[in-house]
């Protein structure tokens, strides 16, 4: 769809954290648009997030939320499909440890690593018009 963000490559940095920070797929409009998720924008997304990670890879803190998300579903699945339900208690905890080190991550925005290319040597940065694979090539770079 032309009035859509497709890639990491048309993206604009500032519209990928905002969906990171808020879950809201308007942001993948040219012209934000407050809409209902559909079935397109998810898959919109997905291939956005592919793309990344395929161009970037993950971060070792993401490895450990995801490693973390697995552990608390086979303790849920434990809990419920296996009859063992003290196990849930320890399913809640996982995901709570996991959600801890997704707000950590939270924590290191947009605008302190544009400030740190900045700094070093990469000049201003408008968050709205870089792409998300400009964005993180030039940091990658340093």
């Amino acid at each position: 769809m032309k009035n859509l963000y497709n890639s990491i490559t048309d993206l604009p940095v500032w519209n990928f954290d905002k969906i990171n920070q808020t879950g809201d797929f308007g942001y993948l409009y040219k012209e934000y648009k407050k809409s209902k998720l559909t079935k397109k924008l998810i898959e919109i997304w997905d291939n956005i997030m592919n793309e990344f990670i395929l161009n970037f890879g993950i971060s070792d803190k993401f490895k450990e939320y995801l490693s973390l998300k697995v552990q608390a579903l086979e303790l849920y699945k434990e809990a419920y499909v296996d009859g063992e339900t003290y196990k849930r208690v320890l399913a809640k905890v996982r995901d709570s440890e996991a959600e801890a080190i997704f707000k950590e991550g939270t924590k290191q925005n947009i605008y302190d690593i544009s400030a740190y290319l900045t700094k070093n040597g990469f000049g201003r940065i408008d968050l709205k018009a870089i792409t998300v694979m400009e964005f993180y090539s030039y940091l990658k770079q340093i």
